[in-house]
């Protein structure tokens, strides 16, 4: 009888306090951005790693990037001469050159990994466009 009377004694346990609104509201967007960026990032990375092939227009950029590297913008033609060219414009050419720089010579593979992540910046970007003019209220 004395352990019945004694628990009767004791303090109940505290009671958690429950989460805000604005807390459950921060939790929802979060959930709602994350699952997202998180399956894209899954499924570029399972691309990337099955289905990986340099080829065609991927040669012509990074050549057109490495020539970018020796001060030039052109084709090489015949393996002797580089001759100007309008073919393609230069920004992903720009790219290629930054990442050959510093992440190494024809090193495609890591010149896709940050292009992974600005893809998935791009689609916050426009998520964030999209709540801007359609917001859900």
């Amino acid at each position: 009888m004395e352990a019945a009377h004694q628990s009767q004694l004791s303090e109940p346990a505290p009671v958690p306090p429950k989460p805000s609104r604005r807390a459950l509201a921060v939790a929802a967007r979060a959930l709602a951005w994350g699952l997202p960026l998180a399956g894209g990032l899954a499924l570029r990375l399972a691309m990337l790693r099955h289905l990986f092939l340099v080829s065609g227009d991927s040669l012509i950029y990074g050549g057109l990037g490495k020539t970018l590297l020796d001060g030039r913008y052109g084709l090489e033609m015949l393996g002797t001469t580089i001759s100007p060219t309008l073919i393609r414009l230069p920004g992903y050419p720009l790219y290629l050159a930054l990442c050959f720089r510093f992440l190494g010579m024809e090193n495609y593979y890591a010149a896709t990994l940050p292009q992974i992540f600005l893809e998935l910046a791009g689609c916050l970007l426009l998520a964030a466009f999209a709540d801007r003019i359609a917001p859900p209220h």
